[in-house]
């Protein structure tokens, strides 16, 4: 039986899991290496903000997707970014928290969407 999300180190883990499967994908893992050089500040600040969302109740911020608008990207690639997510957690994880978890990739994901739908990217 999986246990559910309870802190930090489960936060370090799906963060670094899911890694390992978008830099294997031939649409994300691209996109990924293209705009991060330096992964310590870039999961630093994933690990603060899951850590947040699941356990402060954070909501994602103007700052946060304006940081994403200069990539190359559509409605594919979230969808793909939302399905490893979603991999992610069930393959580790299962409970009340697991589940914030994916609805709130998902909320994240769809803001995220928006936001490019109204640029007209």
């Amino acid at each position: 039986m999986k246990r559910d999300i309870c802190g930090p180190d489960d936060v370090v883990l799906f963060v670094n899991e899911f890694y390992v499967l978008a830099l294997q994908d031939p649409l994300l893992g691209p996109v990924f290496a293209h705009a991060i050089t330096d992964w310590t500040p870039h999961l630093d600040r994933l690990y603060k903000f899951w850590n947040s969302a699941l356990f402060e109740e954070l909501t994602v911020t103007e700052q946060s997707i304006s940081s994403h608008s200069t990539l190359n990207v559509d409605r594919a690639h979230y969808d793909r970014w939302l399905l490893h997510f979603n991999r992610t957690i069930d393959t580790y994880f299962e409970g009340e928290v697991a589940n914030r978890a994916k609805k709130k990739a998902a909320q994240t994901a769809g803001l995220f969407l928006s936001r490019l739908k109204a640029s007209g990217s």
